[in-house]
């Protein structure tokens, strides 16, 4: 049915498509998805205090909500590579700040943070603590 020359042309035709099928998906752009860190916040409020609600997002969407009790961890992958913000809510106190800041925190693997009655602390590794923003007041 095919001549050897029309089996050599489909059988290069296949391969170039296989190559730029495989060069469309570049390493490059697959590990930057890789590459976004894990937000990770903690609850460390004393224990009989009542939960907190978090929301957070980048300027166009709200991706993220949770309540956190005493104690408890909540885990979230962001998408892109662009500012993250949240705000919490925890009876009569409410907070704002950045969660994420590219030029800041991007390569790492997770960027903690750690509500306390005082405020909110940053650390990338769960063991040294700043404290960047504090709760605010109705």
């Amino acid at each position: 049915m095919f001549g050897t020359c029309d089996r050599l042309m489909l059988i290069h035709v296949i391969f170039f498509t296989f190559i730029i099928s495989i060069s469309s998906s570049s390493p490059e752009r697959l590990s930057n998805d890789c590459r976004l860190p894990v937000l990770n916040f903690i609850n460390g409020l004393p224990k009989n205090s009542e939960p907190w609600e978090l929301r957070c997002g980048n300027h166009s969407t709200n991706e993220h909500h949770a309540y956190l009790k005493a104690g408890a961890e909540d885990r979230w992958r962001i998408k892109e590579n662009i500012g993250y913000s949240c705000d919490a809510l925890w009876g009569n106190q409410f907070a704002y700040w950045k969660v994420y800041e590219p030029g800041v925190d991007s390569g790492k693997a997770v960027v903690f943070w750690l509500a306390k009655d005082d405020g909110f602390y940053h650390s990338w590794d769960k063991t040294k603590w700043t404290r960047d923003y504090e709760w605010e007041h109705e």
